[in-house]
């Protein structure tokens, strides 16, 4: 995997302007969300650094929150208009798989479509990616993945050109981040942490990552959203990245793969859906037997990880830690039931989950399990 260059904390935006100045940047395209690209205040604080570095810039924007694949080959089309030296992607998750699906694939041959299902991707690309996160939530600035929709069906697309080159996360960007969306970002990067530290694929590295990505979590999330200050921007800042860290080498589970359909059909935004089973499923993989595992490590094993999350959760068993999950969705202003988020059709969620992500999680998860699951929401 190739290696990033990191810049994080408070001013971090300023070496921007070193970076274009050292390599000479002139021209960038520049992909970025709509409305909140201005209501923010970010577009100022960006386009003064590319001004002062006397850089031209075309801004792609107007796709979806869930990039769809004619979305991705429009901005193709648009990129493959001009000559541009770097991509530079500022925004949410949303923005940042734009920019990477338009880097990874803009050299592709035969239909984006094909290229995308049959995992038939172009050799690393040439083209450098700046990307600059406004929300503490996706981690897509620390991972070489990106989703794109394919006629309501969700895609990853998985390569080393997605993973951005040069990472700038300043918490400046997130200052007038709304609370509702400070809040489900929020607890997409809790999600991604903890499931990455129970994942099958985990590592010494990635439990490393995951449990810092917690803990900075746990302890500021709550007042991101309802007191935001300079601490709790930045601490969500680095739990963000942390957390996308350690899904970049694990991916991750099931609350991820039984959020997709939730979001796409019910329009929940996707880190409150990946939180409404989150702490179910903690409770659901302690209970693995032989007979039911997916992680070759062992039972005791997973249950020992499981153990050592709860202790970061500051709780003694599962049960405990997924109450304190839902407490903090309450303190921050998140529904977690079903009923009322206008949730009445589980098949329709059971029948689209992504098997996949059910590989990865340390116990089996049969359709049964899931039914139930939602059911209990």
């Amino acid at each position: 995997m190739k290696t990033q260059q990191i810049h994080i904390g408070e001013n971090a935006i300023v070496s921007l302007g070193n970076i274009i100045a050292d390599r000479g940047y002139k021209n960038i395209f520049l992909v970025t969300n709509n409305d909140s690209y201005f209501s923010s205040g970010n577009n100022k604080l960006l386009e003064t650094v590319l001004i002062k570095g006397n850089c031209n810039f075309y801004r792609h924007y107007g796709f979806e929150v869930n990039p769809k694949i004619e979305d991705v080959q429009k901005g193709i089309d648009e990129f493959q208009s001009a000559t541009f030296d770097a991509i530079i992607a500022i925004g949410g998750g949303s923005a940042m798989d734009m920019a990477k699906l338009i880097k990874t694939l803009y050299l592709a041959k035969g239909t984006l479509v094909d290229c995308v299902k049959n995992n038939q991707l172009p050799d690393e690309s040439p083209i450098p990616l700046i990307a600059i996160p406004t929300t503490s939530g996706s981690g897509s600035e620390a991972t070489q993945f990106a989703v794109v929709y394919i006629e309501k069906q969700k895609f990853s697309l998985v390569h080393d050109s997605a993973l951005p080159d040069i990472a700038i996360i300043d918490p400046i960007f997130t200052y007038n981040l709304p609370a509702t969306v400070t809040a489900y970002t929020g607890m997409d990067a809790l999600c991604q942490a903890v499931e990455s530290y129970w994942s099958v694929a985990s590592t010494d590295e990635s439990k490393k990552h995951s449990a810092k990505a917690i803990s900075l979590i746990l302890d500021h999330l709550a007042n991101a959203v309802n007191h935001p200050d300079l601490p709790s921007r930045q601490a969500m800042a680095e739990a963000a990245y942390f957390a996308g860290c350690a899904i970049n080498i694990t991916k991750t589970t099931a609350p991820h793969a039984l959020s997709y359909p939730i979001t796409t059909y019910y329009n929940v935004p996707h880190g409150h859906a990946v939180a409404l089973t989150l702490g179910i499923f903690l409770v659901h993989n302690y209970a693995l037997t032989d007979a039911d595992l997916n992680d070759i490590r062992g039972v005791s094993y997973v249950k020992k990880s499981l153990d050592q999350l709860c202790n970061i959760f500051q709780t003694d068993n599962p049960q405990s830690a997924s109450e304190s999950i839902q407490q903090l969705m309450h303190n921050i202003g998140l529904e977690t039931s079903f009923c009322k988020l206008g949730i009445d059709d589980i098949s329709l969620i059971v029948n689209k989950v992504n098997p996949a992500r059910l590989q990865n999680n340390p116990r089996q998860v049969s359709i049964n399990d899931i039914t139930l699951i939602l059911q209990s929401l």
